[in-house]
Formats: structure tokens, C-alpha cells, sequence
């Protein structure tokens, strides 16, 4: 008899060749589900990004469309008004419309405080949204100095300097204490 025989149970082949291709579908949709999400790429660079009371910082920000078509961005914070204000520089800047594939538009984020913020590490964000459904989350670090002297506590510094007797082996050692800092 020369014909094919299978012998196991007849129903595994057909799992196997199921879970194989469920395997490749989940590979293949997330192959293509990052290609689909690239088609922006969002940048900043800081510009001034430590201030003083009563100072702004600004920063520039890159859009480059990478996408097949034109695409339209809106500039959104919701930090304005909750400490910080946010906003293009032009205002008209807020809408970006029609940007080409492969073309790049740059504009500038000025960012004021809205209170006297104690001096520290201020981190707040701005939004950029395409009319394709993509959303990016730009995140904008600002340094908020002090326009007062900073006052320290007192310190010690230590001088040290080595006395060699020519005439002996041992050597001793002087330290003076200076607290006048």
C-alpha cells in the first residue's frame, strides 16, 4: 500500500496550521500598526530653558510629515492656565495646516509661569495633534532660578601641608580650620 497515512489524532494538524497563522497575523498587524503610527515625527530643542522670576522660557518645535499626504497639526497645553501659559509663537501657529509628505515646519513654544514658582526643576508639556488621529506628548523642561542671593550654611575647609624634618624620618602634619565662609 503506498498511500499516505496519518496516524495521532487527525484534529492536531489542524491546530497546528491554526496557531501558525493566528502567530502571523499578530506579527504582520503589528509590523504594519508601527509603519501606520510613524507618520510624524515630533521634536524639541531648547532654546532658553532657565529663567528667572518675571522671565519666559522658549523652545523650538520640529514637526516633520512623513506620511503619504498632507497632514494639518494642532498645538494643544493643558498646563495653560494651571501655573504655566503656553503658546505658539506666531499665535497663528496654534493650527498648522497642510504640511506636505517629507516636508518639516519648525515653530517656537514661549512658556511663562503664571506664579512665582519656588527655584527648582519644572517640567510641562504641550500636545501635538494630527488630523490623521496621531497624538504627541512633547515634554518641555524648565529651570526656575532665583533672582536672590542663596544663602549657605556655613562650611569648613580644611588646609593641609606636610612638614618634612631633613634630620628625621617622621614627618608631621598641620591643619588648619577655616569656618569664615
Amino acid at each position: 500500500m503506498g498511500g499516505f497515512s496519518r496516524v495521532g489524532n487527525p484534529k492536531r494538524g489542524i491546530i497546528s496550521n491554526y496557531s501558525v497563522f493566528i502567530m502571523l497575523s499578530l506579527v504582520l498587524v503589528s509590523l504594519f500598526s508601527s509603519l501606520v503610527l510613524a507618520d510624524s515625527k515630533v521634536e524639541s530643542k531648547a532654546l532658553v530653558n532657565s529663567i528667572l522670576p518675571g522671565e519666559q522660557a522658549s523652545f523650538e518645535l520640529s514637526i516633520i510629515n512623513n506620511a503619504l499626504e498632507s497632514q494639518s497639526y494642532t498645538v494643544i497645553s493643558y498646563a495653560s492656565g494651571k501655573g504655566w501659559n503656553l503658546d505658539p509663537s506666531p499665535l497663528s501657529d496654534k493650527v498648522i495646516e497642510d504640511i506636505s509628505p517629507n516636508e518639516k515646519y519648525v515653530t517656537k513654544i514661549i512658556v511663562n509661569p503664571l506664579e512665582d514658582f519656588e527655584p527648582g526643576i519644572y517640567y510641562v508639556s504641550v500636545q501635538i495633534e494630527s488630523d490623521l488621529g496621531e497624538s504627541y506628548n512633547v515634554p518641555l523642561k524648565i529651570y526656575v532660578g532665583t533672582d536672590t542671593p542663596v544663602e549657605y550654611m556655613p562650611s569648613v575647609s580644611l588646609d593641609v601641608s606636610f612638614v618634612t624634618d631633613s634630620s628625621s624620618v617622621a614627618t608631621g602634619v598641620s591643619l588648619v580650620a577655616d569656618s569664615s565662609s
